[in-house]
């Protein structure tokens, strides 16, 4: 049991998790601006049939779904052919579609995990892959959400449904979701960057 209930539970229990998520492979590459062109690339389609499935489901409210942004980014920064799906990736796509298929909660977890962390970590992304990318990411889609026309609004109440369905669906089955997609980012976030440092040039 984690002695709470909601988001606020969820957040407290995954918190070491989302750390380490931080600080782990490409995401700790962008955060700190150093990503290359290709692991941005692998990363995004890596992500995208995650983002399939969560755009498919009740929490991929209009003006939140990512996969056109990523299809759209993909094509920019990889026009002649998309990178390859990686074990990693092909793992946590499958592991957010048998969610969608057996467990609301455990969906609930996932769109925790992908949709609020969007919303709520977007605005730095967007500026250290601008980094990254020597000041060309302003193109770039994954991050903005033109559609909403207020953000922050959008974000609490979005937050606030997400609350709700925790709190019905029972806060430690979402805990332990939560926590197994947080390990599945640093998998793939570990996996992309071993990937892209293999296709670098020498």
């Amino acid at each position: 049991m984690t002695g709470g209930d909601g988001l606020d539970a969820v957040k407290a229990a995954t918190w070491a998790l989302h750390t380490r998520a931080e600080r782990s492979g490409i995401v700790a590459d962008i955060l700190a601006g150093r990503a290359g062109r290709d692991g941005v690339a692998l990363l995004l389609r890596n992500l995208l049939p995650v983002y399939l499935v969560l755009d498919a489901s009740r929490f991929g409210e209009p003006g939140l779904v990512r996969a056109a942004a990523i299809e759209a980014d993909l094509r920019m920064l990889s026009p002649d052919l998309f990178p390859a799906l990686l074990p990693e990736g092909r793992a946590y796509a499958e592991r957010v579609q048998q969610a969608a298929q057996r467990s609301d909660a455990r969906l609930i977890a996932h769109a925790y995990v992908r949709y609020l962390g969007d919303l709520n970590g977007g605005r730095i992304m967007q500026r250290q892959l601008a980094t990254c990318l020597g000041g060309s990411a302003g193109p770039l889609q994954v991050h903005a959400f033109p559609a909403l026309a207020d953000p922050a609004g959008f974000t609490r109440s979005y937050r606030t449904q997400l609350d709700q369905a925790v709190r019905d669906a029972g806060v430690d089955e979402v805990v332990q979701e939560a926590m197994a997609a947080f390990e599945l980012n640093i998998a793939l976030s570990e996996a992309v960057r071993a990937g892209s440092a293999q296709a670098a040039p020498n």
